[in-house]
């Protein structure tokens, strides 16, 4: 969806994209958006080559020198492991771009140290041309830099009118996650406890003669797997369906634009709830969803994984599952995310 967001902005300009060969791509990508797939082996091999020599890849390097401009658009894309890693190895990629580079829509976050913070202010932010970060915790960090700004979330801006339109139902969707792989985020990751709190909701909603639906946002992190692990300890297997996205955005949407409550554990689940306009329970499993929350008002009920206990899903009200945030001024910030670019690109004059 950001990527949707960025190439459909901007029409009639190029964009590259490279990935991985087993990376598996929608079928409608944007007309002005080109792929490149490449093998993952070969592809890091030569990254760690080139950082032995203090250069980037031959392939990294043929790929952006080519290009007038590179944009890294993202979520969650600064976030510092609690391992003692090198931090000149996380910047070495932005140290070595040759051309004017912009970082749109990400937070900062986990921190655990000033290093990390100093790292990317001195070799990441500062470097680039333009940075705008999707919440006020993480500007917070980095807010003496001149170059830095802060808005919404880029997906606030999606346009999701024409799903609004689609026949909502008596239906609940939960997005789920494998929270044994959010081991750097989360303090003390109890995946049993959080199955149990998911399986209470299951519970819940089918004793109001709602719809179970668990839905996956991406495979690759587990969420089929987690999916799997709930349905099989549910006492309601034959009032559960389940929803894989497969990279069709379109269909994954409608799919979402049925449910009356949305519970979010992926971030962008709740985002595209509120844009839904539904009533939405999110699952915070780190600070950039607790953050974004913060920042919008948002005063619904929601789950903090890390004190699950403090959810005590008996005490949801009806007025809880009415609950809806009106979102129009986060809709309209979330354009500011592209207010550089759209100098750069000259969109305004286009549109004349």
């Amino acid at each position: 969806m950001l990527i949707y967001s960025l190439c459909n902005r901007y029409k009639e300009e190029k964009f590259l994209l490279y990935t991985y060969s087993n990376v598996k791509l929608p079928n409608n990508l944007p007309k002005n958006l080109t792929c490149k797939k490449y093998n993952e082996f070969i592809f890091r091999t030569t990254r760690k080559l080139g950082k032995y020599f203090n250069r980037l890849s031959s392939l990294e390097n043929r790929l952006i020198n080519k290009c007038d401009n590179v944009i890294v658009i993202g979520g969650s894309l600064f976030m510092e492991s609690k391992r003692n890693l090198d931090l000149s190895e996380y910047s070495f990629w932005y140290k070595n771009i040759k051309k004017p580079y912009y970082i749109l829509g990400s937070n900062i976050g986990p921190v655990y140290s000033t290093e990390y913070i100093n790292e990317i202010k001195d070799n990441v932010f500062s470097k680039a041309k333009d940075v705008c970060l999707r919440d006020n915790k993480s500007y917070e960090y980095v807010s003496e830099l001149k170059n830095v700004r802060v808005s919404t979330d880029i997906i606030f801006s999606y346009d999701v009118s024409k799903y609004r339109k689609v026949k909502e139902e008596n239906k609940v969707i939960i997005s789920v996650i494998d929270i044994s792989k959010k081991a750097g985020q989360i303090v003390n990751p109890d995946l049993e406890k959080y199955e149990q709190k998911i399986l209470e909701l299951i519970k819940f909603f089918v004793n109001r003669e709602y719809e179970i639906e668990l839905m996956s946002f991406c495979k690759e992190e587990g969420d089929e797997i987690a999916i799997e692990s709930i349905f099989n300890k549910s006492e309601f297997k034959n009032k559960i369906k389940k929803y894989y996205y497969n990279g069709n955005v379109e269909e994954a949407l409608s799919e979402l634009a049925t449910a009356k409550t949305i519970i979010g554990t992926r971030f962008h689940a709740n985002i595209i709830g509120f844009l839904l306009n539904k009533n939405v329970i999110p699952v915070i499993y780190n600070d950039k969803t607790r953050n974004m929350l913060e920042d919008i008002s948002f005063e619904g009920k929601y789950i903090d994984i890390e004190n699950m206990d403090n959810f005590n899903i008996k005490e949801l009200k009806d007025e809880d599952l009415k609950y809806l945030i009106n979102i129009d001024k986060h809709i309209r910030k979330a354009e500011s995310q592209f207010k550089i670019l759209d100098e750069v690109f000259s969109k305004d004059e286009r549109l004349k």
